[in-house]
């Protein structure tokens, strides 16, 4: 991450507070901080659950994004964020700066 120019590393931030934004639109889903396994730029350190990958060739990068649901099903919570997550992208201005939204569900163990 030393040789990263800035402005991609400002880029990422943007993108990744975005979708932090448009996961707190979307009741019943929360952000989970989880490491992905062999990244060099595992997250970002300002939004804990939100891995923004790349740029490509061209300049694009590709999102992971790791959530927990509770309240709904989880297709519905994964269709009501990546509907959030394009349309607050692209109120921002960067949804023709990402690639692909991937969207993680986290299984939760709960003792009863």
């Amino acid at each position: 991450m030393n040789n990263v120019p800035l402005d991609i590393l400002d880029e990422k931030r943007r993108i990744a507070l975005a979708i932090r934004s448009a996961v707190g639109k979307v009741k019943g889903v929360s952000l989970v901080q989880r490491p992905m396994v062999g990244a060099s730029y595992p997250y970002n350190l300002d939004v804990p659950g939100v891995w923004v990958h790349g740029p490509d060739a061209k300049g694009r990068y590709g999102v992971i994004v790791s959530i927990i649901v509770s309240g709904m099903r989880i297709s519905e919570a994964a269709n009501k964020l990546r509907s959030e997550i394009w349309g607050e992208l692209d109120r921002r201005g960067y949804a023709g700066h990402v690639t692909s939204i991937d969207i993680r569900v986290e299984d939760l163990i709960m003792a009863v």
